[in-house]
């Protein structure tokens, strides 16, 4: 079997990219930006784009998530930070996985479509789910007041006493 190795692109039939992919040693890889980039065949936008090195999904925490999904209309659909093959994110930089999403809902009245946006947030470290009650149970304990629809930030007291009132273990 020939070893793959090196940048190949992949076409749609009406010329525009399909799909990008970085190699090294069979295993996708880069390490100045994503090894995985699929495109919308209608206008090229980006649809996903992940970081992997060695095979492994990552990218590092501070640079940004290492899965990205696109709508059709370039906006946001999720997010997901990576570490070492590992979906983790510190729980003072926020959710390690965040989903945009559009419900569409109908007023009953006039029958105009209301749009309204949402985002589903889940936390893990190392690879391992931070329940929602337990998120929950931070931000109620620890008074942690700092808050907007995509991340939770802990200030370095509250964040010091999560670390040493939970395990991996207990979570």
């Amino acid at each position: 079997m020939e070893q793959k190795n090196g940048h190949y692109i992949f076409y749609y039939p009406n010329g525009n990219k399909k799909l990008e992919i970085w190699y090294k040693n069979n295993a996708y890889h880069r390490i100045d930006g994503p090894a995985f980039i699929l495109y919308f065949q209608k206008n090229n936008v980006k649809q996903i784009e992940n970081w992997w090195l060695n095979g492994l999904c990552h990218r590092p925490i501070d640079e940004g998530p290492a899965y990205i999904t696109r709508y059709i209309d370039n906006s946001l659909q999720n997010e997901e930070w990576w570490l070492n093959g590992l979906r983790h994110r510190p729980l003072e930089q926020g959710p390690a996985k965040i989903f945009y999403g559009v419900i569409d809902e109908y007023d009953d009245q006039e029958g105009d479509c209301l749009d309204q946006s949402y985002a589903y947030m889940k936390y893990f470290m190392n690879n391992i789910e931070v329940p929602d009650e337990k998120v929950e149970q931070f931000i109620l304990e620890y008074k942690l007041h700092i808050y907007n629809t995509a991340c939770l930030y802990f200030d370095e007291k509250a964040l010091a006493n999560i670390i040493s009132d939970y395990s991996i273990e207990e979570i």
